[in-house]
């Protein structure tokens, strides 16, 4: 009886012991269960933040695209209301008034202006830097007309008086203020470098035998700062070309063939002289006696020294001379 009574209590304690173990089993279980559950919870709410964050990222992209569609709307309707004011001034002048005249009873206004004078250039800064630096700068007065006597397809051409002399004082049709200063800066720059130039090719044709051509004298570009507005205005003025206009060649292949010899040849040594990392076209201006007063040079250039603005087409244009170009008598005589 003993014995099965151990026995009994023995059985009722491995009951007991499984029991347990099967309670042990079942709480780990719910544990588990559990742990899934807030892990599973615990994703979906990162899910759901980084869903939100999204969201706001593609609401913030939207903004930004709407904040510079805004600015682009605003920058467009001031170039439209630029554009609009030029169109009136346009439609006030009448093609007929336009002249050369100064004394025909037109306004005249007063302004005090800075002049930025290029800075001279010397031929290896031409080939490694050819925007340079500003130069020389002073305050002086002038006083621009207040109507235009002439236009171009990009700019307009007032008459101004300047130290007792004429000039002329030439603006932009189009373009922000702060693209006129990099345009004009350009330009005063390009006459800078046109100018050099051909001083190298008077002085070549001075020393070469035979080699006659006319002198090619540019014009001295002058940059002027003022306020219009409450912006810094710039325009670009020189003295005035007295006398009939002509094109000689232009930064297109133009060329008229059948004159004009010195032009053509100036062209052609710029190129020649700088290795043909530079080409000055569009040579054109006004012939007094043996010198040709010249004005608004185009350059054509390699890529590698830089950029002279719109009207560089840089080797394709030099490939577009040379296409039209036929060497005369001072291309030989200067051993190009």
């Amino acid at each position: 009886e003993l014995a099965a009574q151990q026995e009994k209590e023995k059985r009722a304690l491995r009951k007991q012991i499984e029991i347990e173990k099967l309670r042990a089993d079942i709480a780990r279980e719910q544990e588990r269960k559990h742990l899934e559950k807030e892990l599973k919870k615990q994703n979906e709410i990162k899910k759901l933040v980084k869903e939100k964050q999204r969201r706001e990222e593609i609401e913030v992209k939207k903004l930004v695209q709407i904040q510079a569609g805004l600015a682009n709307n605003v920058a467009q309707a001031n170039e439209m209301r630029r554009d609009l004011k030029v169109l009136e001034m346009m439609n006030t002048i009448d093609d007929d008034l336009l002249s050369d005249q100064w004394d025909d009873g037109g306004e005249w206004k007063h302004e005090h202006v800075t002049v930025i004078r290029a800075a001279p250039l010397a031929l290896q800064n031409l080939l490694a830097a050819p925007a340079g630096q500003d130069g020389e700068q002073a305050q002086v007065s002038i006083r621009p007309a207040t109507q235009p006597f002439s236009y171009g397809g990009v700019r307009l051409a007032y008459h101004m008086k300047y130290r007792g002399e004429r000039w002329v004082a030439k603006t932009f049709l189009k373009g922000s203020l702060s693209w006129h200063r990099g345009e004009n800066v350009q330009q005063m720059h390009t006459t800078a470098v046109a100018s050099f130039l051909a001083q190298r090719f008077n002085q070549a044709c001075a020393s070469a035998p035979r080699c006659t051509a006319k002198e090619m004298r540019y014009n001295d570009a002058l940059l002027l700062r003022t306020t219009r507005e409450g912006e810094d205005y710039y325009f670009m003025a020189e003295p005035m070309l007295e006398g009939e206009f002509e094109k000689m060649n232009g930064n297109n292949g133009y060329a008229v063939m059948d004159d004009f010899y010195t032009a053509h040849a100036f062209s052609h040594y710029s190129h020649h002289v700088t290795g043909g990392k530079v080409m000055v076209v569009d040579v054109q201006g006004v012939r007094r006696g043996n010198v040709y007063f010249l004005t608004d040079p185009a350059i054509h250039t390699d890529p590698r020294c830089g950029h002279f603005g719109d009207t560089d087409m840089e080797p394709q244009g030099m490939k577009t001379f040379c296409s039209t170009h036929h060497c005369n008598g001072f291309c030989v005589a200067l051993g190009l």
